[in-house]
């Protein structure tokens, strides 16, 4: 999703073709200053304690005359990880920064923070991955796919490190399933089933990766056979995860696919668009005839987005919300006020043991008065306080070894989970979680972040909120350095889903007091800007405000990864305008809401009555939902031929009802 230095301007004349006319990139650009990331304080704390270490060794080297060399080189090995640790906390913040400049469309700005990272750190791990896998998005984007070919493989080559294991075979992933996609549009089908096979096979694959994986395995059976069985059944088995877990661009894709099987498959009730009007309808439709020529012709004109947007303007936290929000922050920071002194204790300790060591194995002197003479020393005294630093780090490694891996399983498990929740498997995904979610480490507050996630989605707003505020209260729980890395990402990730919960309730003034809190503490948080849709969106269709919701919803980027519930939630505030929407756009919302129950019911939940009105306009009439399904029939048939189809008949009153009394309570 960034574009290379030194564009040429024959390259920028085809981003204008592309629909990126506006993206060009000034000659000078100087990265926005970031605040220090969280992980900074701890890393700091590290190196002002390991070099009391140090000093200490030195010490007792020339006062106590033993040999501490090997409290020495564990102290001066904790000042250069602080350091490391420093250095990827900034490198990592400015990716974070990157991608959300690059949601808010700001391009220049996304290369401004990418170019600020220091080369030692861009050329490795998880640094370099994320910088790989933005800068081939890009190209992709632009629809150069060669280039993007080549810019994914520095995200695939390097070494994985032993601590950030499970983060960077995620990252992994994501990069084969993206070159999997790139290689569908190039051809290469051979290539393609290599990279999909191993992402499947992957128990580190998140749920963008398997949906991108089965989008390109869609696009390599559309070039062979546009018209082929294989393609129809692949669409009906895995069209639900290609449409819900897929960044906007590659989510018209699986749509335009998805209406290309559906068209061919009945004849004349709806003729497509020719695909050379379809190239020059817009810029996504342009890339999709260079990414599968066959469905160029099926792409959905998309609503109106804006090319760029600045930070929202969220209204100022009221004292009520600000109030409200200190008091559960409160509640949730108990258990965790002892977490710095336990560290510090920790390291008095440490500190004492290596004092008391060295005091007992320190030279006597030369005996006195009614002393007798010390025994024979060993054969060589200076091997004692070797061998036991010695042990003494051996043991501290052991710990960390233990721990890593416990935590690289409760990662695996946690993969397992989204997965399952992925594909509809509660049966395997609840028991899962109920086991991870049970603990005070950081792998439970991401277990149970993950279920507030999947309440939230099926209108469970009250235990969805119970669940943010236990997430919250297990990651304040954490010692303090483990806390300070949870605040790059988890932190402001469970704030995000509890503002739009709380907005969802139509508690205003506390979501708008959440969202203040990420502004403030977590600014550069790279989905800031998807949370600040999300909530200003649902909190104005859940007061009625159409007309705020409408001016909200035209705000969107095309690069901006809103879920597909909020999504469809903002096509349909503006499908059911005054001016309302295309016809074919206003059936393609109806078919996609009525073909999922739980996204029927999340809709109905948050704006009751909206998804009836817009039926009525596809009906042609006041029809309602009984007489809808019998008047559509067979573009409910469409819809099951493109995603999982849960009835919604007879038993849609009940789920609105049943969603609605949630929300109440």
């Amino acid at each position: 999703m960034i574009l290379d230095a030194g564009l040429t301007t024959a390259r920028g004349k085809a981003k204008d073709a592309l629909g990126f006319g506006s993206m060009a990139r000034p000659a000078t650009r100087l990265p926005p200053p970031l605040p220090p990331p969280a992980t900074e304080k701890s890393a700091k704390l590290i190196i002002a304690l390991s070099g009391l270490l140090v000093a200490l060794t030195f010490a007792l080297t020339f006062t106590l005359g033993t040999t501490a060399l090997p409290m020495g080189v564990f102290g001066l090995l904790a000042i250069a990880w602080g350091r490391h640790v420093i250095g990827v906390g900034r490198a990592a913040q400015r990716t974070h920064a990157a991608l959300q400049a690059l949601t808010r469309g700001h391009i220049e700005e996304t290369e401004a923070h990418l170019d600020a990272i220091p080369a030692r750190f861009a050329r490795r791990g998880t640094v370099q991955r994320a910088i790989a896998f933005q800068r081939t998005l890009s190209a992709f984007y632009r629809g150069d796919a060669t280039a993007a070919a080549k810019a994914i493989e520095p995200a695939l080559g390097s070494k994985i490190g032993l601590l950030t294991y499970g983060h960077e075979q995620m990252q992994r992933t994501l990069a084969l399933s993206v070159r999997a996609l790139v290689r569908a549009s190039m051809g290469e089908t051979d290539r393609v089933h290599a990279d999909v096979a191993e992402v499947l096979a992957s128990p580190w694959a998140s749920p963008e990766a398997l949906s991108r994986v089965r989008i390109a395995e869609a696009v390599a059976l559309a070039r062979t056979n546009g018209g082929s069985d294989a393609l129809a059944a692949h669409v009906r088995t895995h069209g639900a995860l290609m449409l819900e877990h897929a960044l906007p661009r590659e989510r018209v894709l699986a749509r335009a696919i998805r209406k290309m099987v559906q068209t061919r498959a009945r004849s004349i009730y709806r003729e497509p668009a020719k695909p050379v009007e379809a190239e020059a309808r817009d810029g996504v439709g342009s890339w999709i005839a260079r990414i599968a020529p066959e469905a160029a012709a099926f792409a959905d004109e998309p609503a109106r987005l804006a090319e760029r947007a600045g930070v929202a303007e969220v209204p100022a936290p009221t004292a009520e919300g600000a109030r409200a929000v200190a008091q559960s922050r409160a509640a949730a920071k108990r258990p965790a006020q002892a977490s710095r002194a336990r560290l510090l204790a920790l390291w008095a300790a440490l500190i004492v043991v290596f004092l008391v060591f060295f005091q007992f194995l320190s030279p006597s002197g030369a005996p006195g008065p009614g002393r007798h003479a010390p025994a024979a020393p060993p054969s060589d005294p200076a091997l004692l306080p070797v061998l036991t630093g010695v042990t003494i780090v051996a043991a501290v490694l052991a710990v960390m070894a233990i721990l890593v891996a416990r935590v690289r399983r409760g990662e695996r498990d946690l993969f397992a989970v989204q997965r399952a929740l992925a594909s509809g498997d509660l049966a395997t995904a609840n028991p899962l979680l109920d086991r991870l979610a049970h603990g005070q480490s950081l792998v439970a507050a991401q277990a149970v972040w993950l279920r507030a996630r999947h309440l939230e989605q099926q209108a469970n707003f009250v235990e969805a909120l119970a669940s943010c505020d236990r997430a919250l209260a297990t990651i304040h729980a954490q010692p303090y350095g483990i806390r300070n890395a949870a605040a790059l990402a988890l932190t402001p990730s469970v704030l995000g889903q509890r503002a739009t919960v709380l907005a969802a309730l139509g508690r205003e003034p506390e979501a708008y007091a959440e969202l203040a809190t990420i502004a403030s503490q977590h600014g550069a948080f790279a989905y800031r800007a998807v949370f600040e849709q999300r909530v200003r969106l649902v909190a104005a269709v859940r007061r009625g405000d159409r007309d705020a919701a409408r001016a909200v919803a035209r705000e969107r980027t095309g690069e901006l990864p809103l879920p597909l519930r909020d999504e469809l939630l903002a096509d349909l505030v503006l499908a059911t305008a005054p001016e309302g929407a295309s016809r074919e756009e206003q059936e393609r919302i109806d078919a996609e809401l009525r073909a999922d129950r739980a996204l029927a019911a999340w809709v109905d939940a948050i704006a009751p009555g909206l998804r009836d009105e817009l039926a009525r306009r596809v009906a042609g009439g006041g029809a309602g939902p009984a007489v809808r399904v019998a008047q559509d029939a067979q573009r409910v048939q469409d819809a099951r031929t493109g995603i999982h189809h849960h009835a919604i008949d007879e038993e849609e009153a009940d789920a609105r009802d049943d969603a609605a009394a949630r929300t109440r309570a």
